[in-house]
């Protein structure tokens, strides 16, 4: 009997280790999970020539982590704009079906964000930790993976669920909900409209209707009042009309990350119906934020409140005219001392542990995308987070 089970457990751990650490053609455990894709009737190749939202479907999808493996059939094409250019690239996938995948929400749409831009790998992850420790109204969580296609290793990627209207994720209720996007960079290939006082492109995300009704003219409205509430300086006017607390919130996390993408494209806001105020959020697309551009190295640089940078794209006056009322500046140095200081400083702290659970992954992923050294890059980046934030921490006391 004693011999029965003995060969039973060799057995299953024979099993165990085929099935979790050697998968076709993959055998190097990294310490994080594990997402291999196996296309069927397209190579990788021709979703990277083809158009970038074809769909390619009937795809097998697993997800191996250390105690079991989600098996799924999976749809799978491009994402991203100037990332899809890349020699990396993202890409989402679609389930049949809302799946849970590792500790995000159950949803049929996730992104596999490359962070191509990001040898660090760590700017997106970062800002999106800041952002739901404030409690930014759906701030998105991610999970790292080493992502496989085909057999073919592709690096280390960044999952999020797809920003959209969604029970699990962001979760309007009201039939008249929308889910809307600043972007003066890529707006020609979606609906929108043009602000009346500042001229941004306000492009249609998602609605909780099937087509665009009552929610998209009343936004549209809401929007240009407040824009004309700005520039009036009419303050209580402007609390009549948006969410100020995640106004003071966003501005705090694109200022201190002189991200270009948080006045340019990728700005999220939302009206769970028509008789909502507008929310801004959830953060989005921070890879090339944090000193990557030479221009923006600098960690004294206040672009936004000073409206200095330098980029093709057209950059919204948005928060520069914001800035010029002393209640939005008064209520953001409070945001700041009450509340974000604190958050940054956690989080910060927090990168050692993640960095070290991230450097074999990390500098496998570098090494195969020619980028500089991960461990290197990484603690660069919260070295830079260290500095920038004692010198952010002072201008915003005295200058707000």
């Amino acid at each position: 009997m004693k011999k029965r089970v003995l060969i039973g457990l060799l057995v299953f751990a024979v099993v165990y280790f085929i099935v979790y650490f050697i998968n076709d053609n993959w055998t190097i455990d990294h310490g994080i999970p594990v997402i291999q894709i196996d296309l069927e009737d397209v190579s990788l190749e021709e979703i990277h020539m083809g158009e970038r939202k074809e769909k390619y479907s009937n795809n097998r999808f697993r997800l191996y982590t250390p105690r079991k493996v989600l098996d799924r059939s999976v749809t799978i094409r491009g994402r991203g704009h100037y990332s899809w250019t890349l020699g990396k690239r993202p890409y989402q996938i679609i389930f049949d079906k809302r799946t849970s995948l590792l500790n995000l929400p159950a949803s049929k749409k996730y992104n596999l964000l490359a962070n191509a831009p990001d040898s660090s790998l760590l700017k997106n992850d970062f800002t999106f930790c800041v952002a739901n420790a404030l409690n930014l109204s759906y701030s998105i969580p991610g999970e790292y993976v080493d992502l496989y296609i085909n057999g073919k290793y592709l690096g280390n990627y960044y999952i999020t669920p797809k920003v959209d209207i969604d029970s699990s994720y962001v979760d309007l209720q009201d039939d008249h909900a929308i889910l809307m996007e600043l972007d003066n960079s890529y707006y020609e290939e979606e609906t929108y409209f043009v602000t009346s006082y500042f001229h941004d492109h306000i492009t249609i995300k998602d609605t909780e209707s099937d087509e665009y009704g009552m929610e998209y003219q009343v936004f549209q409205d809401k929007y240009n009042e407040m824009e004309k509430a700005i520039l009036d300086g009419d303050y209580l006017k402007l609390k009549e009309l948006v969410d100020i607390d995640s106004f003071a919130k966003y501005y705090l996390i694109g200022e201190f990350a002189q991200n270009p993408d948080s006045i340019q494209t990728s700005v999220y806001f939302y009206m769970d119906g028509v008789d909502d105020q507008i929310h801004i959020g959830p953060v989005w697309d921070f890879d090339i934020a944090y000193g990557l551009k030479p221009a923006y190295k600098d960690i004294t640089m206040m672009p936004i409140i000073n409206n200095t940078f330098i980029d093709d794209h057209h950059t919204s006056l948005l928060f520069y005219e914001l800035l010029k009322m002393n209640e939005f500046k008064q209520l953001v140095k409070d945001t700041w001392i009450g509340e974000v200081q604190t958050i940054y400083a956690i989080e910060i702290e927090k990168l050692d542990p993640k960095i070290k659970t991230l450097m074999d992954s990390g500098n496998l992923n570098n090494k195969m995308w020619n980028k500089m050294s991960f461990t290197k890059e990484a603690f660069s980046f919260k070295s830079w987070l260290q500095n920038r934030y004692e010198y952010f921490n002072q201008f915003i006391r005295n200058n707000f």
